[in-house]
């Protein structure tokens, strides 16, 4: 995973297998995740919260994902709206 941080350039952090799950396994239950969820992501996936936290965290946690390639305001209302 890059991470930028407050600290400077771009740099990789390595974390295994068993951390990454552990970590967005802990989070998703933190934030209530459940399998009745749909999580709809705009992030970017080579940003660790857009990764992480929507994509392996939901799953994990067993919410949908529903993947968008950027914010844009009128889908995501449109996604919402649609419930499902």
């Amino acid at each position: 995973i890059y991470t930028s941080g407050t600290t400077g350039r771009p740099k990789g952090v390595e974390l295994s297998y068993r951390a990454l799950v552990g970590a967005m396994s802990s989070l998703g239950s933190l934030w209530g995740f459940c399998p009745r969820d749909r999580v709809i992501v705009t992030l970017p996936l080579f940003h660790v919260h857009g990764l992480g936290i929507g994509v392996f965290a939901s799953l994990l946690c067993g919410a949908r994902v529903q993947l968008h390639a950027r914010f844009a305001p009128d889908k995501v209302t449109a996604a919402i709206d649609e419930g499902g």
